[in-house]
């Protein structure tokens, strides 16, 4: 398992990573910039500062720009103000990923839109920036886009796929193209400026501008933010995000923000609480909460000709005067976080999965996370795209433990705590992330003769053994990393690199694994490769299947299994099935197998990365009744269950007395024949894996009485008029159930095979005998007769006419003829209060359930109305 102080050197690493490497491709296309920019203009950076916004504690960057060419629009300015979302001063600071960032001296071609209120940015964020930089080798000057979050998940999959393809031009021949394609663009650039921009004027320098003086801050010079975190978490509080549904094109986009923030909501191990305050008219975020807009109420995007390529924006604005310690690191005070989906780019909208993971991502910002130098995980610095829809991975979720951790262990001493490094295999490519925790970050990884790593492999500075092996053999070398103040740790470490062969090759196909268990559980895992290489595999031979990073680990109760079944010969393919035993702890755990030779070593394809969340079990707690029914002489045999909680569990008697004659097992089993009649009341107490316990009292009632039905007589009837009569049994053993044997019950009565109750309206005068029958739990019976008298119809019987029943207000009314101001408004067999005013019978605050009621009139004397009935939806 990877330890948790790595996940804020990933961050640290990434945060600072910069502009990456150019990627060699095709040449750049900018119609659409073109088209869609108010100006375009060569220069030079000649200062970089940042200040607030009083209004509303915004912070923006402006760079001032001397113009050396103008090559669209109307500038006519020597020099230019950029204002730019983020930065930081000695109060507030903030991050918007995907700016475009500045700095003092380099020689840049920028694509210009504006604010609302006429102050200049670039458009289209980093994409409308471009550098210019001198090739020592050739020494012509050459055109490169801007990868400062460039490989940032705002992107679509055509505009990243089209971006990472670009690489980098002569200057003289782009501005030529450049210059070609304003002018070829023209008319369709005056159209759009006519419907975008309108009257908005462009200003050479923002109005609040107060220039690189000392009311201003200079940006730090490291790209390195600094880390911000929400402080609500660690006071037992939660993360407030409102979704202003406002410009959603539809339902399914808002469902879509939902599962992204109930991914983040829903993380093992970690102090973090989100609640999801769902629609309000917010914009831009408010001061202690998060928020996610659709409209472009906070004028962060522009229109492009086409469908915009950049879906969404995220960030969050802290307070640099505020700080907690947190894992030994400083963090700021969160104020407000964001998520801006762009209006303009609602094209990208239609395949939600992928919107789910471009919303998650941002989110993830806007929870204080930056870039993760993993490839796999949700917060790397490039969209995937790949089906993985709101989904994280191992590293998303170490480092919110890392920043959000349920219990902060606090600083510690500088240390390495990688201990093996995975195997490898010579000319294939090898990554391995390096952990470290404690010291203060950020950290460094050093490289020196002394601690040279196999030859074709190098140890990156932010931690990532890479390349790929030259040789074959066991291997020893040294990993030494520093921290910010300059204190180092070494641990030495051995790597096997296996030679490649012709003759053992797999490709890996497919798995089946859950992506998400309780802790403690275990769930069946499917693997299957496919023989590539000459020689056949066979379990009987040495063929195993190992667990990776790190290799041999016992995560998953098993290091290594041996495949049973036929040898698997080239061309075929292999099947593994195993169970996996999930870790007692919650977290994110890595799964990764790959195939294993004797006297080889790996080789092949591993299984495809996995991150598995542990989530934690539900408190134990024990099912079943309060009550237990037994009879004296009678065996009694019941299995106490548990839910939640990590099998297997064990059972005792905490307090209290059995029945006697019986007792309770360690699994739970309540047995024996009691000997004494009487109510015997017990605490058990279950007991699971992990020594968590919960407790639960319960009463055995011991009866030896005979059954017997208690009713008397039953009371006289008339035609017409509802008539109700419970009988009534005891002793045996309850629930009891009610027939009638012999007779028959007068036309129009029934009785309840579960209550015992008699009712109806009786339909033809006479004495009317039958015997009824009470059956217990236990099958044993007991029968009694009975005769009911009907009399004939009264006089004036009452009718009902009309009814309605008001279930907003619980209101019923009943009207009808012949209504004695006394009478009686019966529901279900019950009276109900009622006022009575002119045939009308009024009761109010009646709740009734769902179904099917009737209801009944009788005047006093008994004269009944037919029963009405009546549906309540």
């Amino acid at each position: 398992m990877k330890h948790l102080p790595l996940v804020l050197v990933i961050v640290v690493v990434c945060l600072a990573a910069g502009a990456a490497a150019s990627v060699s491709g095709s040449q750049f296309s900018d119609d659409s910039l073109v088209v869609g920019a108010r100006a375009i203009i060569r220069g030079q950076v000649e200062a970089v500062t940042s200040q607030t916004e009083a209004k509303d504690e915004s912070v923006f960057t402006y760079s001032t720009i001397r113009v050396d060419e103008v090559l669209k629009g109307d500038i006519s300015a020597a020099r230019i103000v950029l204002k730019e979302e983020g930065g930081d001063t000695p109060t507030i600071g903030s991050r918007v990923y995907g700016t475009p960032r500045f700095d003092v001296g380099e020689r840049v071609v920028v694509f210009l839109d504006t604010w609302p209120d006429g102050s200049l940015r670039v458009y289209q964020m980093f994409l409308g920036k471009l550098s210019i930089n001198r090739d020592e080798a050739s020494g012509k000057d050459l055109i490169l886009r801007d990868r400062a979050d460039a490989e940032s998940s705002m992107l679509n999959p055509d505009a990243l796929a089209k971006f990472q393809s670009a690489g980098s031009i002569e200057t003289s021949t782009y501005l030529s193209r450049l210059k070609q394609s304003v002018s070829i663009n023209a008319p369709r650039s005056r159209e759009f400026r006519r419907r975008y921009y309108g009257s908005t004027p462009m200003l050479a320098s923002p109005s609040e501008y107060k220039g690189a003086g000392d009311s201003a801050f200079a940006p730090r010079g490291s790209l390195l933010p600094i880390p911000a975190r929400w402080f609500e978490p660690d006071d037992g509080r939660p993360i407030t995000f409102y979704i202003n549904p406002d410009g959603a094109p539809n339902q399914q986009v808002v469902d879509d923000v939902t599962a992204a923030i109930n991914t983040w909501s829903a993380v093992p191990a970690t102090s973090m609480l989100i609640v999801n305050a769902g629609g309000q008219v917010v914009c831009g975020g408010i001061n202690g909460a998060a928020s996610v807009v659709f409209n472009n109420c906070d004028g962060r995007f522009q229109a492009e000709p086409d469908c915009a390529r950049i879906i969404a924006r995220g960030g969050m604005v802290w307070d640099n005067r505020v700080t907690r310690e947190i894992n030994g690191q400083t963090f700021r005070k969160a104020l407000r976080g964001f998520v801006s989906l762009n209006p303009y780019s609602s094209c990208s909208y239609g395949n939600h999965c992928d919107l789910r993971e471009v919303v998650t991502h941002e989110l993830g910002h806007s929870l204080g996370l930056g870039h993760s130098i993993y490839p796999e995980a949700t917060m790397y610095g490039s969209i995937h795209f790949d089906g993985r829809c709101a989904s994280l991975r191992t590293d998303d979720v170490r480092t919110l433990e890392f920043i959000y951790p349920l219990q902060d262990p606090g600083p510690k001493p500088l240390a390495i705590t990688t201990s093996i490094v995975s195997d490898a295999i010579v000319g294939t490519h090898f990554v391995q992330v390096l952990e470290a925790e404690g010291g203060v970050m950020p950290y460094e990884w050093l490289h020196s003769d002394e601690t040279r790593p196999p030859d074709g492999l190098i140890i990156d500075p932010s931690g990532a053994l890479i390349g790929i092996p030259i040789d074959a053999g066991t291997f020893n070398f040294r990993m030494v990393v520093s921290d910010a103040l300059g204190n180092t740790a070494v641990k030495d470490v051995q790597m096997r690199i296996a030679a490649s062969s012709i003759e053992l090759g797999s490709n890996f196909l497919s798995q089946s694994v859950p992506t998400s268990v309780q802790a403690g559980q275990s769930f069946t895992a499917v693997l299957r490769w496919v023989n590539t290489g000459t020689q056949a595999w066979d379990g009987h031979a040495g063929l195993r299947v190992t667990s990776q990073y790190p290799s041999n680990n016992t995560i998953w109760g098993i290091d290594q299994l041996t495949p049973t079944g036929s040898v698997v010969q080239p061309g075929q393919e292999l099947d593994v099935q195993f169970t996996a035993q999930v870790p007692p702890q919650p977290g994110a755990y890595d799964f990764q197998w790959q195939l294993y030779q004797d006297g080889v070593g790996i080789f092949g394809q591993p299984s495809t990365s996995l991150t598995v969340l542990v989530y934690p079990s539900p408190p134990l707690s024990i099912d079943g009744p309060d009550t237990l029914q037994a009879r004296v002489n009678s065996p009694v045999n019941y299995q106490f269950t548990v839910s939640g909680g990590i099998p297997p569990v064990s059972w005792s008697i905490q307090s209290g007395n059995l029945a006697t004659g019986v007792t309770l097992s360690s699994s739970g089993l309540l047995s024996g024949t009691p000997t004494l009649a009487g109510n015997y009341t017990a605490s058990i107490r279950a007991t699971d894996v992990q020594s968590r316990t919960t407790t639960r009292t319960f009463t055995v009632t011991v009866s030896d009485s005979q059954l017997d039905i208690t009713s008397g007589s039953l009371p006289d009837a008339a035609v017409g008029s509802a008539y109700t009569a419970q009988l009534t049994a005891a002793g045996g053993r309850g629930p009891y159930t009610w027939d009638v044997t012999s007779g028959s019950l007068p036309a129009g009565l029934n009785l309840s095979s579960s209550s015992g109750m008699i009712s109806g309206t009786p339909q033809t005068p006479g004495v009317f005998g039958f015997t009824a029958r009470a059956t217990d739990a236990d099958s044993r019976s007991a029968s009694k007769s009975f005769s009911i008298n009907i009399t004939g119809a009264a006089p004036d019987l009452p009718q009902i006419t009309s009814l309605k029943y008001k279930s907003g207000k619980r209101k019923l009314i009943v009207s009808g003829s012949r209504f004695d101001p006394q009478a009686q408004l019966l529901v279900d067999g019950v009276t109900i209060p009622a006022t009575f005013a002119s045939d009308t019978l009024t009761a109010k605050k009646l709740s009734l359930s769902s179904g099917q009621h009737q209801a009944v009139v009788m005047n006093p004397g008994g004269g009944s109305s037919s029963p009405r009935p009546f549906t309540v939806p």
